[in-house]
C-alpha cells in the first residue's frame, strides 16, 4: 500500500513516558491484530490477504489503514501516553457531530477498548475505525503559513499559494460555525487547525479553487471537546483566537486561555475570518432552510374532494 502516508518508521512517532519505545510497538500491534480480527469477523471480511500499514500520528492517536482484499478503512489507536476514555470521548463527538453534518464529519464505525499483559505490564488501549478516504490531504500550518500534506507519489508538505490559503481558512472557519450544536448550544473547542484536524480530498480541485469546492471536499476527522457557550460567543472566541499563533511543544506550554485554537503554529489575518464567519452563518441559515422543507415535505397532505383513490377513481 504506497502512497497513503509518512515513511514507515511506527516506533519514531510513538510518544511514551514510561517504557521504551519498541515495547510500546510491540505491544500496540498485538492490539492491533486483534482488533483487525474483530473488525472482520464482525463485518464478514476476509482475514486471508488482511494489511494493516501505519501512515500517520497525531498527539492523541496513532493512524493507520487497514486493507480487506481492496475494503480500507482507517484505525486511529491511542498513543500510550493518551489518557484512557481521551479516545472514547473523541469517537463520541465524532459520532455526534456527525449527525449534524454527516458529508462533512468522519464518525466512527466501531470503537475499541483493548487491553494486553506484556513485559509484567498490563496495558490498555482505547482505538476507533472510520471509513478510509483515498490519499486526502491533511490541513496543517507551519510558522509562514497554511498548506496540506500531500501522500502522493511520497509524503510531502506543500505551503499554500495566496488565493488557496484565503480560501482554505475561510472554510474551516465556516465549517466550526456551521457545525455550531445550536439544540445542546456548544462549539467544537480543542481543535487543531494546523495540526490535520480538517484535511481535503483528492478531488479538491487547485487549477480553480473556490469555496464551494473546497466545502465540499473538505472534511473533519477530529473532534476533542467542546465548548458551552451561545453562538455568538463561539464567534467572538474564533475573533479573538485565530490571529493568534498557539502552537505548544508541551500541554505544559499550552496557554489554558486558548479554548478553539489549539497549537497552531500560523496566523489568520482578519478578512479569511471575516469570510468564515459570514460564510459560516450562510450555510446555518442554508441548513435551517432545507431541515424546514424537510419537515414540511414529511407532514401528511390533506385529502382533496377531487382526489383520486389508489384505485385511479375520483372520491
Amino acid at each position: 500500500m504506497d502512497g497513503l502516508g509518512i515513511p514507515r518508521n511506527e516506533p519514531y512517532y510513538i510518544k511514551t513516558s514510561k517504557f521504551k519505545k519498541m515495547d510500546e510497538f510491540k505491544v500496540t500491534h498485538t492490539m492491533i491484530d486483534y482488533v483487525i480480527s474483530d473488525f472482520a469477523n464482525k463485518n464478514k471480511l476476509s482475514l486471508k490477504t488482511a494489511q494493516c500499514q501505519f501512515i500517520n500520528y497525531g498527539d492523541t492517536e496513532l493512524v493507520y489503514i487497514m486493507d480487506f482484499e481492496g475494503k480500507k478503512f482507517t484505525l486511529l489507536i491511542g498513543q500510550p501516553i493518551t489518557e484512557i476514555g481521551a479516545v472514547k470521548k473523541e469517537a463520541r463527538l465524532l459520532s455526534h457531530f456527525a449527525k449534524l453534518d454527516p458529508e462533512t464529519v468522519v464518525a466512527p464505525l466501531d470503537f475499541y477498548k483493548t487491553k494486553a499483559y506484556m513485559f509484567d505490564h498490563s496495558f490498555e488501549r482505547e482505538c476507533f475505525i472510520t471509513p478510509y478516504h483515498m490519499q486526502t490531504r491533511c490541513v496543517a500550518s507551519i510558522f509562514c503559513g497554511f498548506g496540506v500534506y500531500v501522500p502522493d507519489p511520497k509524503y510531502h508538505f506543500e505551503l499554500f499559494n495566496e488565493k488557496e490559503n484565503h480560501i482554505v481558512c475561510a472554510c474551516m472557519v465556516a465549517k466550526l460555525i456551521s457545525l455550531y450544536d445550536e439544540k445542546n448550544k456548544c462549539g467544537i473547542a480543542s481543535c487543531k487547525l494546523g495540526g490535520g484536524d480538517f484535511m481535503l480530498e483528492k478531488d479538491w480541485n487547485r487549477e480553480n479553487v473556490t469555496a464551494s469546492d473546497t466545502l465540499k471536499h473538505m472534511k473533519l476527522i477530529a473532534c476533542r471537546d467542546v465548548l458551552n457557550c451561545s453562538l455568538e460567543q463561539y464567534i467572538e472566541i474564533l475573533r479573538s483566537e485565530l490571529g493568534k499563533i498557539t502552537y505548544y511543544s508541551t500541554e505544559n506550554e499550552r496557554d489554558p486561555n486558548i479554548l478553539i485554537n489549539h497549537k497552531n503554529r500560523a496566523t489568520m489575518n482578519e478578512a479569511d475570518i471575516n469570510a468564515g464567519i459570514a460564510l459560516g452563518l450562510k450555510l446555518r441559515k442554508m441548513a435551517k432552510g432545507n431541515n424546514s422543507q424537510k419537515e414540511s415535505d414529511a407532514k401528511p397532505q390533506k385529502s382533496s374532494k377531487n382526489a383520486k383513490n389508489p384505485n385511479g377513481e375520483g372520491k
